[in-house]
């Protein structure tokens, strides 16, 4: 076991089980839209979708992630809500906002700080914030983002974490009228659970991929479009179906919307359904996700639509 020891890596041992471990652990991305995986076990675009969009809400609902992340439920004191949830704390909270408007009117602040972690979750609870802090700096047109984490999962939250902040990053900059910068992720412990080296290790088998950015957000307020998509993403979640837009919404909300209602399908292991999705979507990015899923999808009956128009978004 000792020779899978990286330098300053050390193996703790508690009460949830063996962890590997480096202390004040740093990464940046130059480039935060390259926030996505592209191999076969790096690509964790629905649940990583999923969890944005939960912040996004300002919900702390386990029924809201629970169709994306299963595990979750294991979080739950209640069986009902999620008490460390960042879309309370971040949305819900209008702490954000806030920030925003502090940023807009005085653009070299060093206050524009999102407090995640609270005194109060020292008490002994299920689940408890991971991260600590997001502080934004607006510097020479560009947005940069800083997030501080007390504890994150190598394996499993790591690639959670980054896709969702680098979007909350990318939507922050885009209000804002200004660029994205870079992303600088902070750990006190980054950890990877020895249960979990097998996994790890097909993980990394994956090897290099080319890094290939997701499209970029328009130009333009986000939040409005933002709403939208909220709105979208729920009647999904919770009728099948998706709802009607306008002809004026860009093709890169309309993609985002096709991608969850192809996870709709993907749950109902519809290959037909999946791949009449993939066949709207604007870019290319996607499509090695969507191929990925409905791969791996056993033979079964492909439903058919009873109404066609539940597939189209009105353009």
């Amino acid at each position: 076991m000792s020779k899978l020891l990286l330098p300053r890596t050390k193996i703790v041992q508690a009460s949830r089980g063996e962890f590997f471990e480096i202390s004040g652990a740093m990464l940046r991305l130059k480039n935060p839209r390259a926030r996505l995986g592209r191999g076969i076990r790096q690509g964790r675009l629905f649940s990583s979708l999923g969890e944005l969009l939960w912040y996004l809400a300002g919900s702390n609902e386990l029924d809201f992630i629970y169709y994306y992340i299963k595990k979750y439920a294991e979080e739950s004191e209640d069986g009902l809500t999620i008490k460390g949830s960042y879309g309370e704390r971040l949305f819900r909270s209008r702490q954000i906002y806030r920030v925003l408007s502090l940023l807009k009117s005085k653009s070299t602040s060093r206050r524009a700080v999102l407090q995640i972690f609270r005194k109060d979750d020292l008490r002994n609870s299920k689940e408890v914030p991971c991260t600590i802090s997001l502080q934004f700096l607006l510097r020479s047109e560009k947005l940069d983002l800083i997030a501080s984490m007390r504890s994150n999962d190598a394996l499993i939250g790591l690639p959670h974490d980054v896709f969702a902040f680098t979007m909350i990053q990318e939507i922050a900059a885009r209000h804002l009228k200004v660029e994205v910068g870079t992303y600088t992720h902070f750990v006190g412990s980054l950890h990877l659970y020895t249960s979990d080296i097998s996994r790890a290790k097909e993980y990394i088998s994956d090897g290099l991929q080319r890094v290939t950015p997701m499209p970029a957000m328009p130009i333009g307020d986000p939040l409005p479009r933002v709403k939208l998509l909220l709105s979208a993403e729920q009647s999904i979640r919770e009728t099948g179906n998706s709802i009607k837009i306008g002809k004026d919404i860009e093709n890169y909300w309309k993609d985002i919307i096709y991608i969850l209602r192809s996870y709709h399908y993907i749950q109902k292991k519809d290959r037909s359904g999946v791949h009449r999705m993939k066949n709207k979507l604007s870019s290319d990015f996607y499509h090695q996700y969507l191929d990925m899923k409905a791969a791996r999808m056993k033979d079964c009956t492909e439903a058919t639509d009873v109404q066609n128009t539940q597939d189209t978004l009105l353009l």
